[in-house]
């Protein structure tokens, strides 16, 4: 059996939604969902770049929270390189419960999350982890996207 896309189309402006049946398309909405993380990681890693140059060298604040985010992180990454999706989504949602706001690590955890949504062919997650990101690294570059 075939899995099929449902679009409603009004036939008048008092009649019921008629319903158009297509074949859903995998295959391009992961490509799409791949394009659009891609994007939207590419744009966060200029402006965490960017933002770099412009503060001037400054001694960090320990944070013990943060350094645990990103070690957790590094394992994320590992396990996302090796194609073990779950664990991957299990290691990025645990960085991000102990920096849920952080304006640069973050978005990244969420991007990271999404790539390994997608491997799971969790596409409506991956989707909301990447509009995530972009709440959390607000730039016009993103919205350009």
């Amino acid at each position: 059996s075939s899995t099929f896309m449902t679009s409603s189309v009004m036939t008048d402006s008092f009649a019921e939604p008629a319903v158009i049946k297509r074949p859903f398309q995998p295959s391009n909405n992961i490509q799409q969902l791949t394009q659009i993380v891609d994007r939207v990681a590419h744009h966060l890693d200029d402006d965490h770049k960017q933002h770099q140059q412009q503060q001037p060298e400054q001694q960090p604040e320990e944070d013990p929270d943060f350094d645990e985010a990103v070690r957790i992180q590094q394992r994320a990454n590992q396990f996302l390189a090796r194609k073990q999706y779950k664990s991957a989504i299990e290691e990025y949602s645990s960085a991000l419960f102990l920096v849920p706001d952080d304006p640069f690590l973050s978005p990244e955890l969420h991007l990271g999350r999404a790539h390994a949504l997608n491997g799971c062919r969790r596409h409506e997650s991956a989707r909301n982890d990447a509009i995530l990101a972009l709440k959390l690294q607000v730039t016009p570059e993103a919205y350009s996207t």
